[in-house]
């Protein structure tokens, strides 16, 4: 996270182009994306049993994720594409390694998910958040790795064209962020809701309208994205899963906001 703070104080000074396979933009989002998942992962951790085995899991997370992060900063300072690049054997090197990084990295969140599906001790709503955040971070995953295979079919030079667009328009990189994001945000509405004066069977379930709310921005930008549109060119499905994900949105918050702003339980007279 810091080197994500460094880099983009770097960029405000440097200029340039905040796009591009060349720009501050990777190793700013890189950073930051990476330090708050790693951050977020070992908290989530200490919520869960098997200490030992996820020990050796968010160590893993916070090693890989380092790693990864060096390397794609590495490549931006010899002012070289981190991500596709086959113009010298020592480029490639690097771009096979942060492919095993993130295999390795993957991996050890699955490890992480596994444990949290058994029985832990949590606030109700914060259990479902938590495995309904891993779930979907396992999801980004994927996705960035459908992102790799997006470019190999490409299969042109990164500094041509962008190798993450699907299509004409699909911006690939909008699920891969939305989705790698879910595990924040549920887990911090369960915390919000642990703190409200209602009933454990009242938060656990709006913090599943929370999540298929979150869900169904995932599948609207899915669908964009797979059909070759640019986020913005919304379709006659896209718009109802949007609407559909907004109105499960807001019930969320109005549940949670007459939870933190509701009378509490009054004590029964001794």
């Amino acid at each position: 996270m810091l080197s994500g703070i460094f880099h983009f104080v770097v960029f405000l000074v440097d200029g340039g182009s905040w796009q591009g396979p060349v720009s501050w933009r990777k190793p700013v989002t890189f950073g930051l994306s990476f330090g708050l998942t790693t951050v977020t992962l070992a908290w989530l951790a200490g919520l869960l049993r098997y200490r030992r085995t996820l020990a050796v899991a968010t160590v893993t997370v916070a090693v890989t994720s380092a790693l990864e992060v060096f390397l794609v900063t590495m490549q931006k300072w010899r002012g070289v594409p981190s991500h596709f690049n086959q113009e010298t054997a020592f480029d490639q090197a690097v771009f096979s390694a942060m492919g095993i990084t993130v295999a390795i990295l993957g991996l050890a969140i699955v490890v992480i998910t596994f444990i949290a599906f058994k029985p832990f001790d949590a606030d109700p709503a914060m259990v479902v958040g938590v495995r309904v955040g891993l779930l979907v971070l396992i999801a980004s995953q994927i996705l960035g790795g459908a992102i790799i295979a997006n470019g190999e079919i490409i299969d042109r030079e990164p500094l041509e064209t962008d190798l993450a667009i699907f299509g004409e328009a699909g911006l690939m990189k909008l699920p891969h962020a939305v989705t790698m994001h879910a595990v924040q945000v549920l887990p911090l509405l369960g915390l919000m809701l642990a703190s409200t004066s209602l009933p454990p069977g009242r938060r656990r379930n709006i913090m599943w309208i929370a999540s298929a709310g979150y869900t169904g921005l995932i599948v609207a930008v899915l669908l964009q994205t797979f059909e070759g549109r640019a986020p913005a060119d919304l379709t006659p499905l896209a718009i109802g899963v949007v609407l559909a994900s907004a109105l499960l949105g807001a019930v969320a918050i109005f549940g949670l906001t007459a939870g933190l702003f509701g009378s509490k339980p009054q004590e029964p007279a001794a």
